[in-house]
């Protein structure tokens, strides 16, 4: 599997960035290396990376301008790496777009692992729908003016797709898949991210929140997307507020 991905690796501190590169070259990724913004911009869209690693402090063009570009332009993984982190700017980056956050300087292997975990993240979310021809035959999650429909990644408001990252759609699947109920913590961010991000609920806090921003009629007042202090986040169960939408034309 890793060696039909590349990944680019951006990062000011040469020495990091060869580390980090080689690294990844032994597990078997490609990998494309740069050492500022603007540089890691050209990489990207000349060659687009399955997942990128990107320092914080790359230069030339903020690490959070850069995070927002790349998520506009792709479904490809992003991981930043940061020195001496603080939840609030995980937060800031999650919500700007990027699938993971690393304290730097990071471990290696861990930061192997991470880019190898989200890269089958992004492989199981791309993998081809086969469309069933009848609507009634499509698992389809329906509640207030949303519809989601698990199979084939789509999510309406009012009969209008709504455009979300990989990230997003998972956690948004993953709720509406205990529609209703309480979707805890634990299991959230292992559906989400796997059994190693149980200790980091701040994901979940930006990605909610980015959630909101595109699903609520007013985010401030959510409906749809509801805090259960403490222990996790429910999708509420609302009549539906539209007729049957037709998911394959969405989708097409």
């Amino acid at each position: 599997m890793s060696g039909e991905h590349l990944v680019l690796v951006a990062d000011p501190d040469r020495d990091s960035r060869t580390a980090i590169a080689r690294a990844l070259s032994e597990a078997g990724f490609r990998v494309m290396e740069a050492g500022d913004g603007p540089y890691a911009l050209r990489q990207a869209f000349s060659d687009p990376p399955s997942a990128v690693v990107l320092s914080l402090n790359i230069p030339l063009l903020s690490g959070i301008e850069l995070t927002k570009v790349l998520r506009a332009a792709s479904d490809m993984a992003i991981l930043v790496l940061a020195e001496n982190p603080s939840s609030q700017l995980a937060v800031r980056m999650l919500e700007a777009g990027a699938d993971d956050f690393l304290a730097a300087p990071v471990q290696i292997a861990e930061l192997v692992a991470r880019v190898r975990s989200n890269v089958r993240r992004l492989e199981r979310l791309l993998v081809p729908v086969q469309r069933t021809s009848d609507p009634y035959e499509i698992d389809l999650v329906r509640t207030g003016p949303l519809a989601i429909d698990p199979n084939g990644h789509v999510v309406l408001k009012r009969g209008e797709e709504i455009q979300m990252t990989r990230i997003e759609y998972l956690l948004l699947a993953a709720l509406a898949r205990r529609l209703g109920q309480v979707a805890q913590h634990r299991y959230l961010l292992t559906e989400v991210w796997g059994a190693e991000y149980l200790d980091d609920t701040h994901y979940l806090r930006g990605y909610i929140a980015s959630l909101r921003s595109k699903l609520e009629d007013d985010p401030a007042k959510p409906r749809l997307l509801l805090t259960e202090w403490g222990v996790g986040y429910r999708l509420a169960a609302l009549p539906a507020e539209v007729a049957e939408p037709d998911l394959a034309r969405a989708a097409s």
